[in-house]
């Protein structure tokens, strides 16, 4: 009888370090298997003229741009001030939507342009951007915005992938804004060109400008840059031939 007391305590005590172990053996499993969280995807987007509210009269030309944080694909649609939605990118023209981190996607970016169409009113333009490749059937865009916005929700949902939107507007107005149409060309092949700080593409290019001050830019690599100053009246053709000196050639 006196024997069993202490072995009572031992077992006790082995029982205490057994649940002591398991519970520092568990703990250090659980830790073994969190994982950080991923960090957040986002997605801007903007146009030619700003983020928000910027007019555009029906049948001129806009230029959208994206950007996002990490490599991602890209979707951008718009809903119409009538309510009806259309899907601009990608298409038919351009299909590759996959953009990498910190650069700056230009829509157009092929052999074709966009074009204000009307009716009159508020336009917004909506971006995606999702991790992995996700397709959104085309026949959605037929349908009322409010049912588009709900099956694309539910898609990104119950997709296995980071995603993030944005949205940019404009105001399209009726009528035609007066405007100085620059025509810019150059024997030069690779020439790039800047229309106040934007890159509007490859020359040969045609420039619709609004009334006011403008700044173009034509650079090359390997060239000296060229800048010139435009001040719009009204409405007017001018046109502007660069030749670009490689560096290290004298003025």
């Amino acid at each position: 009888m006196g024997n069993r007391r202490p072995l009572h305590i031992l077992g006790f005590t082995l029982l205490i370090f057994a649940l002591v172990a398991g519970g520092v053996l568990a703990e250090a499993k659980l830790q073994l298997v969190i994982k950080p969280e991923p960090e957040e995807l986002t997605v801007e987007v903007w146009t030619d003229r700003g983020k928000h509210d910027a007019d555009y009269y029906v049948g001129e030309p806009v230029r959208l741009y994206v950007r996002t944080s990490d490599d991602a694909y890209v979707t951008l649609y718009c809903v119409m001030p009538n309510g009806r939605a259309e899907l601009i990118f990608p298409n038919a023209y351009d299909r590759d939507n996959y953009l990498q981190a910190g650069e700056t996607l230009i829509v157009p970016g092929g052999d074709y342009r966009l074009q204000v169409v009307g009716p009159s009113g508020r336009e917004i333009v909506r971006a995606i951007a999702t991790e992995y490749p996700i397709t959104f059937p085309r026949d959605w865009f037929s349908q009322d915005r409010d049912t588009l916005q709900r099956q694309i929700e539910t898609r990104l949902s119950q997709s296995e992938t980071r995603w993030a939107t944005d949205w940019a507007s404009i105001n399209v107005r009726q009528g035609r804004r007066a405007t100085a149409t620059i025509k810019v060309h150059s024997y030069q092949e690779g020439v790039r060109l800047y229309v106040d700080g934007q890159y509007h593409g490859t020359l040969p290019e045609t420039v619709e400008l609004t009334p006011g001050p403008h700044e173009l830019v034509a650079m090359k690599e390997g060239h000296r840059v060229k800048v010139r100053q435009f001040h719009v009246f009204g409405q007017e053709q001018k046109s502007w031939s660069v030749r670009l000196e490689p560096l290290g050639k004298p003025n």
